[in-house]
């Protein structure tokens, strides 16, 4: 499902380039939400920020945020994926999200189909390993535990460890016949 933020900006009648304030982030997210009600299980959602020049940070922690720990929730979970978003969108998103993971004492992360800092396809707290192994299923779309324990050179139960941690997080899909097969978002 893809969502493109104009739009609904659009729909809602806001004038402004930019997404900014709580109130609008808000907003958003009630009418997001009604959308995801819609969505399959597992279902990856491409929140598309094309024609957006910032979403600010207050407007990022009401709507994205919310977002993202509703994708986590057991009775419909998916995955979230930005797409068309600007550095300083993607700056203040890291901000909002590092905030996040040290007053909440847990980890937040959300996956994207574009390269940030440091050469990694997320936003958020994520090791160099993790950034390898996000990368290699960017390019191969797909892959087992052993040819991913193979790739980064860590031994098997380790590489288990660290996919099913990606998974939690929503950075990866697991496969859900539990045959330890990995999917990129």
């Amino acid at each position: 499902m893809v969502i493109e933020l104009v739009k609904i900006k659009n729909r809602m009648k806001v004038d402004l380039k930019d997404l900014i304030t709580r109130p609008l982030g808000e907003k958003f997210y009630k009418e997001v939400g009604k959308i995801l009600k819609n969505a399959s299980p597992n279902e990856v959602i491409l929140m598309n920020f094309d024609g957006i020049e910032v979403a600010d940070p207050s407007f990022l922690d009401e709507f994205l945020v919310k977002i993202i720990m509703d994708s986590k929730k057991t009775e419909k979970t998916f995955y979230v994926k930005l797409s068309n978003f600007s550095r300083l969108t993607s700056l203040n998103l890291k901000s909002v999200l590092d905030s996040y993971s040290r007053f909440k004492n847990e980890r937040i992360a959300v996956a994207t189909n574009q390269l940030v800092d440091n050469d990694r396809y997320c936003i958020g707290n994520v090791d160099n390993i993790e950034k390898s192994i996000l990368n290699y299923l960017h390019v191969n779309k797909s892959g087992n535990a052993k040819e991913i324990s193979d790739y980064i050179g860590y031994p098997l139960d380790e590489t288990e460890k660290i996919l099913k941690e990606l998974d939690t997080v929503r950075l990866i899909r697991a496969d859900e016949s539990g045959q330890h097969h990995y999917f990129g978002i």
